[in-house]
């Protein structure tokens, strides 16, 4: 095989891994923060209301 084609081949595989890496990264699913910034979403179902611990 002349080096011509043994370089065109390189930089078609380098290429290829290239993409590749590049999609696999677009569709990488970004980190969830703290643990602590789940309790700011919302009151969770279990939790009662402080208003009705009072009253009881």
């Amino acid at each position: 095989m002349s080096d011509q084609l043994k370089t065109y081949a390189a930089y078609i595989v380098g290429l290829s891994i290239l993409m590749f890496a590049w999609s696999v990264f677009q569709t990488w699913e970004a980190p969830t923060p703290d643990p602590g910034a789940y309790a700011a979403q919302g009151v969770s179902p279990r939790t009662v209301d402080p208003s009705r611990v009072v009253a009881e």
